[in-house]
């Protein structure tokens, strides 16, 4: 079963029980970078889900948006040029969704 978005190809057979929890929400996230008054979107409206003991990998050409989709998810971009400007990410731990 291959999956793509937008670049991204995800590559596995995965099979998901109602008992599978989710770790990692990543919902339509956009990423922007802007330079003399001018914005470039590095990722356009990515959305994944990792779930518990399960391992995810993002696989694209050179400049797809694999390092800015990270960074983004762990809330690095770069400030003030980098900036989240759509989308949800969530994380669950023991019951609590922090945003």
């Amino acid at each position: 079963m291959v999956h793509c978005i937008r670049k991204f190809i995800f590559k596995g057979n995965y099979t998901f029980t109602m008992d599978d929890k989710i770790l990692l929400e990543v919902n339509q996230l956009t990423a922007e970078f802007g330079y003399n008054g001018k914005s470039k979107k590095a990722v356009n409206k990515v959305s994944f889900k990792l779930h518990e003991g399960k391992t995810i990998g993002i696989v694209g050409e050179s400049g797809s948006g694999k390092s800015v989709t990270s960074l983004a998810a762990m809330k690095l971009i770069s400030q003030p040029s980098g900036r989240i400007t759509n989308g949800k990410i969530l994380f669950h731990n023991n019951g609590e969704t922090i945003d």
